[in-house]
């Protein structure tokens, strides 16, 4: 058995009671994934994401907002209309909160092999109406297919169709001005989108119809793949559930399937702690290696300000590294050829 160490951002009165619940699973990069749910037809090709609230979808030409409940709220059927020219292929956006904004990448694509003038355009996440644009004059190239945005570091990662081996590129969020990109060790043909969590970057790939999951280093740790035949374009892991759009036909029709983490609860229980102390120690915990991830829930009812996680550790008898701690299917059948 391990140890788990848990400590607060605030300290706690004395006698007070707080209840932690653990969550054990294999880390991210792991984890298998079970489908709970999938919305109706969002009439998409290109991309999805989320403000946490309302829906966005993307198609080749146009951009529609939908509630919580996937009814449709607003639409642009024109955001090309003040972009340069030649583009004509919208990809898969990203909601930037700071901002209430959404940013999209945007392209010239009559084929593999003539394409360019890539940018990366920002609308407005409320009625969806042009803000500005911003060239990407390097990095990647006309088959830039999708954003994620960094609100914390000011950065967007952009992911290119065409570049199977260095299939990420990093921006200042500011002017979309090229930082960085992220060679892969093993090739990650066709990448339809991009979302980065808990040290991971998940790309869907429509060659292989699966969504590559890399590290910060650009290695491999996963291949999630799906059984049902067609396009798998754009992904969110913005929330609790992956999401990843697929449109079975690749003819608009595309749905957002919504995935979740196999878990299992391995320990809740109530401990008391003493008066100024804000770091405690909870036993039980099973341990499995150095690829294990951690979710721990504190609830204190009455403490001012109220407790909340702010790091953990797990530390093993026997091994000398900590677990890695962060927050908290299958093949496709039927190649679909449009991008």
């Amino acid at each position: 058995m391990a140890e788990l160490e848990l400590t607060t951002d605030a300290t706690v009165p004395r006698g007070q009671e707080l209840t932690v619940t653990v969550t054990e699973s294999t880390g991210a990069a792991t984890d298998s994934f079970s489908e709970v749910s999938e919305s109706p037809n969002l009439h998409a090709h290109q991309g999805y994401t989320t403000d946490g609230a309302d829906h966005y979808s993307f198609d080749t030409t146009y951009i529609c907002k939908w509630n919580g409940s996937f009814h449709l709220i607003g639409k642009n059927l024109s955001p090309l209309a003040h972009l340069p020219s030649a583009v004509n292929h919208l990809g898969d956006g990203d909601y930037h909160a700071p901002e209430d904004e959404i940013h999209v990448p945007v392209v010239l694509w009559n084929s593999a092999t003539d394409n360019g003038s890539p940018v990366v355009a920002v609308y407005d996440a409320d009625d969806l109406s042009y803000r500005r644009h911003c060239a990407l004059d390097s990095g990647a190239s006309g088959g830039a297919s999708g954003v994620w945005v960094d609100d914390e570091n000011g950065v967007a990662w952009v992911s290119d169709f065409l570049d199977s081996d260095t299939p990420l590129y990093k921006y200042d969020l500011a002017d979309y001005s090229l930082l960085d990109s992220l060679s892969a060790s093993s090739a990650v043909p066709q990448v339809q989108g991009v979302y980065f969590r808990d040290g991971y970057f998940y790309l869907p790939s429509h060659d292989t119809h699966t969504t590559h999951v890399l590290d910060e280093n650009g290695d491999t740790q996963q291949e999630i793949a799906y059984q049902s035949g067609g396009a798998y374009e754009g992904v969110d892991y913005s929330g609790d559930r992956f999401a990843v759009l697929h449109d079975p036909r690749g003819n608009s029709e595309g749905h957002v399937h919504f995935y979740e983490q196999d878990t299992t609860v391995i320990n809740a229980e109530t401990v008391t702690v003493g008066d100024g102390a804000n770091t405690y120690a909870l036993g039980g915990f099973r341990g499995g290696g150095t690829d294990v991830r951690i979710e721990a829930d504190v609830e204190g009812a009455g403490c001012t300000p109220a407790p909340r996680l702010h790091s953990a550790s797990v530390r093993f008898p026997s091994a000398p590294a900590a677990a890695a701690v962060t927050a908290g299917g299958p093949r496709n059948e039927t190649p679909v050829s449009s991008r």
